[in-house]
């Protein structure tokens, strides 16, 4: 990736050319005598006046004209608002122009109705800490649909469902916005993530003007601000840090809370005007005398739960007594402590083992992981469950792996999962979607492993393809579907809300898990 600041003639940095531009402009304003002469310098140099935030000593902040990063979320939006535009062919369409030249509006008649119903069935597959589900586009798109539903809808799930649908070239570009987008909203990026989406994305920018706008001018309406600014998404996390760290979706948040403390009515205004006052008084004294700051730490490990140490935590519900579990889960557990827990575990127990099985636990990021063995009791119980027991992990060589727990369990103070791992994912959809799709088969019944609990990263959505009758390779596989931004979590202490668990199967009190 080419450097973002180079070096004008002359060894002066742009940030700063441009400042000092902006800075001899507005004392040319400032230096009017007159008021016919001030209107005059106004409209010839665009400034009014100085800016509020020049009252902020210089090495507080960056250059005036470099102050203002871009905002992710409202990329995300206007993203989707033009690509939905353009596959459902709603995007004004000129004299000179005809639609039917548009082959890339597929989304359209009973196309478009079975998307939103394919959108809508992943909703039980996606955990609930991934905020709220995408609701069926083709009924709810202009019912207040929310940022998190096109985000997950857009980037998480289309590269998937819009396979065979769009025309090949159009879905292949559409997987480098989606790969590089989702690289974007990671808080955490290597230097190598963070060239290969600048890569992905400048490329994308390019081939959308060749794909769709075609410089033709009677389509330069396609061409919008929220394309270009792709070209710059890589070298602002350069300049000032990952995006979702500083998105709207925070000031979104404080005026939404903002808005719920107001009380009078009468003056709306003026009491919105006092609650940001105080607000902000409160902040300061935090800011002056930290100890005044009283904010909640980390959620306390509830009763009855089991703290395993670096932000991971076995809760309830867990079974009675401990049990031997069947062979094939026996084997595995002897597999694992035989290849890689070497002289930890007592020779009896490891010969006929005995576990008492922990249903959840909860993990650095805030997310619960539950298990097949309370999950599916809950299906029955919770129509509109949504699953959470699908895991990402570090497999032995640190690759990232994905896989279904079947229950928890613990030995003295180690905690394990009992898995069935995902297959690897299809190599050639991985490489043609650049990426985007990791589509895997589930695991055959009986192929058991055990896994560290601190080597768990994530709880991911795993979702059925759905039915492809250009690509019928796909059925009976899933794909993966990872919640953008969600290392974030650990930083803001945001608790995803989860469906009532039920107790323990007749609990008794602290006793030992192993015997």
């Amino acid at each position: 990736m080419a450097p973002y600041l180079s070096t004008l003639p002359g060894g002066i940095d742009p940030r700063y050319e441009s400042h000092e531009r902006y800075m001899r402009n507005l004392n040319h304003v400032l230096a009017s005598s007159t008021k016919t002469q001030y209107e005059e310098r106004r409209l010839e140099t665009g400034i009014a006046k100085p800016s509020i935030f020049s009252g902020i000593p210089e090495n507080r902040r960056y250059p005036i004209t470099s102050l203002f990063p871009g905002d992710i979320m409202h990329a995300v939006l206007n993203l989707a608002e033009l690509l939905v535009g353009l596959w459902r062919g709603k995007l004004h369409c000129d004299k000179n122009d005809d639609k039917a030249t548009w082959d890339w509006a597929v989304l359209v008649g009973d196309v478009w109705e079975e998307h939103g119903k394919a959108v809508e069935r992943c909703k039980a597959y996606l955990p609930g800490s991934f905020d709220r589900a995408p609701r069926n586009p083709a009924e709810k798109i202009f019912s207040g649909y929310k940022a998190a539903e096109f985000l997950t809808w857009i980037f998480g799930l289309a590269p998937a469902l819009l396979y065979g649908i769009l025309p090949d070239r159009y879905w292949t570009h559409f997987c480098k916005l989606a790969r590089g987008f989702s690289i974007l909203h990671q808080y955490r990026i290597t230097s190598p993530e963070l060239t290969e989406a600048h890569v992905l994305l400048t490329a994308y920018t390019l081939e959308f003007e060749l794909l769709y706008y075609q410089r033709r001018p009677e389509r330069l309406h396609f061409v919008r601000q929220s394309i270009h600014n792709l070209n710059h998404g890589c070298p602002e996390t350069v300049r000032t840090g990952p995006q979702p760290g500083y998105a709207q979706t925070g000031m979104e948040r404080t005026i939404g809370n903002v808005e719920l403390e107001l009380r009078l009515h009468s003056n709306p205004f003026g009491n919105l005007a006092e609650i940001s006052l105080r607000c902000c008084q409160i902040n300061a004294l935090h800011a002056m005398l930290p100890d005044l700051d009283i904010t909640p730490g980390p959620k306390e490990v509830p009763r009855g739960a089991f703290d395993v140490g670096l932000g991971f935590c076995l809760l309830h519900p867990k079974s009675r007594k401990p049990i031997a579990p069947p062979a094939a889960e026996e084997a595995a557990i002897r597999r694992y402590f035989e290849t890689y827990e070497q002289g930890v575990v007592e020779d009896c127990w490891l010969e006929q083992p005995t576990i008492r099985k922990w249903a959840r636990l909860r993990i650095p990021t805030h997310q619960v992981a539950r298990s097949l063995w309370k999950e599916e009791t809950m299906e029955a119980k919770i129509q509109a469950l949504r699953q959470s027991r699908n895991i990402k992990f570090e497999d032995d060589n640190s690759l990232p792996a994905f896989a279904e727990v079947q229950y928890y369990f613990k030995y003295e103070d180690r905690a394990f999962a009992m898995v069935c791992q995902y297959s690897a994912p299809d190599q050639e959809l991985y490489n043609i979607s650049h990426r985007a799709i990791w589509s895997c088969s589930p695991a055959q019944d009986g192929e058991f492993r055990v896994v560290d609990v601190q080597r768990i990263a994530a709880v991911v959505g795993m979702v059925p393809h759905p039915f492809n009758a250009k690509h019928p390779e796909v059925h009976g596989r899933v794909f993966v579907v990872e919640k953008p931004g969600l290392d974030l979590l650990m930083y803001t202490g945001q608790l995803p809300e989860e469906e009532d668990e039920e107790e323990d199967e007749g609990a008794d009190g602290a006793d030992n898990d192993t015997q």
